[in-house]
């Protein structure tokens, strides 16, 4: 809030307003895009029958059936990946150079 020169009051509604916004979209749309950054998308997992590990507290002995799952994948758009895999690029080559100049 201090380096955006906000009030908490007024970051906090700004912070709720935005997550509104996001809620709202993916009840609406099914998807949320802040274009050059990332995407979300709500999506809906089939109910499937799994292990006993696969739910806490399980019996060793049975199955379970697991409900139907909402989840909210995370897609980061192409740009993002790119700037990202160039700041791991570099990264890693002053790692190297360093490794040869210093031993």
């Amino acid at each position: 809030a201090e380096e955006a020169g906000l009030t908490k009051a007024d970051a906090t509604r700004a912070l709720d307003a935005f997550m509104g916004g996001v809620t709202k979209g993916l009840k609406e749309n099914g998807k949320v895009t802040l274009t050059g950054f990332f995407t979300f998308s709500a999506e809906k997992k089939a109910a499937k029958e799994g292990p006993w590990w696969s739910v806490s507290g399980g019996d060793p002995f049975t199955n379970f059936i697991l409900g139907t799952v909402k989840t909210l994948p995370f897609k980061f758009q192409k740009i993002f990946r790119i700037i990202f895999s160039i700041i791991i690029f570099f990264g890693l080559l002053a790692i190297l150079i360093s490794n040869i100049l210093y031993g």
